[in-house]
């Protein structure tokens, strides 16, 4: 809903709130949304269950930009419009959300013997390993900037027109779908953490890809196609990595106490 103000912000103070709300609102779905697909999964699993949501994610990303190209394509500098038609397909979203998706939590059998689990504290996530996690995590973080200015530099060494731009959206999101299943997967076997940080040296070529002194064809599709194995490669590994951890493990499990833990 925070989106409907963007068609009525005009400064930089009223698109910083808008903005900012909806981030807080992402932020909140987040944590549940990962926490019912660990809940679902079998803990060998995760990377591939992640990977799969995120395939599934980036389906509905690409279809988005690439209406907003053929509304600018048909109708140039329409950006409002752009705004419309993305506010009336979340609308249709939260409707399917609401009325066909069943809140049902995972059920299966338990031992008659089976202990109840113990309530979260929250001084375990003082945890060695949770804190060496964070800490790799936020430090590779600083190496990431908005892909709108990674889309930008490209966009001044081509210079494509600006209707071309969210096709660049496109191109990251099918790379992510190429990537997500298959990293998953070999995230599950070689190990979580290598995969992450794969995916920061492919973004560190990317970046490289927006360093040259020239722009062309080439250079875009492949900067595009390192993002997307950046994201395939991090997106939701970081999650399934955070998960595999006891503290956290133990943090989600009291939500869902039917869930799947062998």
């Amino acid at each position: 809903l925070a989106k409907v103000w963007l068609l009525f912000a005009t400064g930089f103070a009223a698109l910083a709130a808008v903005i900012t709300v909806d981030r807080l609102g992402k932020g909140a779905r987040t944590g549940p949304r990962d926490a019912i697909i660990t809940a679902s999964s079998r803990p060998e699993n995760l990377g591939y269950s992640f990977g799969v949501h995120r395939m599934l994610d980036t389906i509905g990303a690409t279809v988005g930009p690439l209406l907003a190209f053929l509304v600018l394509f048909f109708i140039p500098n329409s950006y409002s419009l752009v705004f419309v038609v993305s506010l009336a397909f979340a609308f249709v979203g939260v409707a399917i959300l609401g009325l066909l998706v069943p809140g049902r939590r995972p059920v299966v059998e338990t031992s008659a013997d089976s202990t109840r689990p113990q309530p979260f504290q929250w001084r375990r996530l003082n945890e060695t390993r949770l804190r060496r996690l964070v800490l790799a995590a936020g430090i590779l973080g600083l190496l990431t900037v908005g892909d709108g200015f990674i889309y930008l530099s490209l966009q001044s060494r081509s210079h494509f027109a600006a209707q071309w731009f969210p096709l660049l959206y496109v191109g990251t999101n099918i790379a992510f779908f190429l990537f997500a299943v298959p990293l998953g997967r070999l995230a599950d076997r070689i190990g979580r953490a290598r995969i992450f940080v794969f995916g920061h040296v492919a973004l560190l070529a990317a970046y490289a890809c927006t360093a040259l002194p020239f722009g062309s064809a080439v250079v875009t599709a492949a900067c595009l196609l390192l993002l997307g194995c950046f994201y395939g490669s991090t997106d939701r590994v970081l999650a399934a990595l955070a998960v595999a951890i006891p503290a956290v493990f133990l943090l989600l499990r009291p939500l869902f106490p039917t869930a799947r833990t062998a």
